[in-house]
């Protein structure tokens, strides 16, 4: 009966110390799953940042190629009408020149004098 009792309380032990084994496993298994899923959010929170920033740079840039363009039309148009208001100066000072020389190359007629004096 002593022997029958000591063999029970072994077993027990033994089953004891393979629960709390199994436990101790069944807590580190749990503990490496919560690592990995807490690894692999911020990774995938890092991801996303990037792709975010990625979109924000290249949003950024084609903004800054829009308006660079815009610059350009506009510094094409303010040329294209200064050419044109020059192209208008200088026409004017031809017409102007050319009838100044009209003038001159027309002998103007001697001014008769109607009455004399006596």
């Amino acid at each position: 009966t002593v022997e029958a009792g000591q063999r029970t309380a072994q077993l027990a032990a033994d089953g004891t110390k393979l629960v709390a084994s199994t436990t101790v496993k069944g807590a580190q298994f749990a503990a490496d799953g919560t690592i990995l899923v807490a690894n692999k959010t911020v990774e995938a929170g890092q991801r996303t940042a990037q792709i975010a920033t990625d979109g924000t740079m290249l949003v950024a840039d084609m903004t800054k190629q829009g308006a660079q363009a815009t610059i350009n039309a506009g510094k094409t148009a303010v040329d294209s009408t200064f050419q044109a208001g020059q192209a208008a100066v200088d026409a004017g000072r031809r017409r102007s020149s050319s009838q100044s020389e009209k003038s001159e190359s027309t002998p103007q007629k001697p001014i008769k004098s109607c009455c004399s004096v006596m």
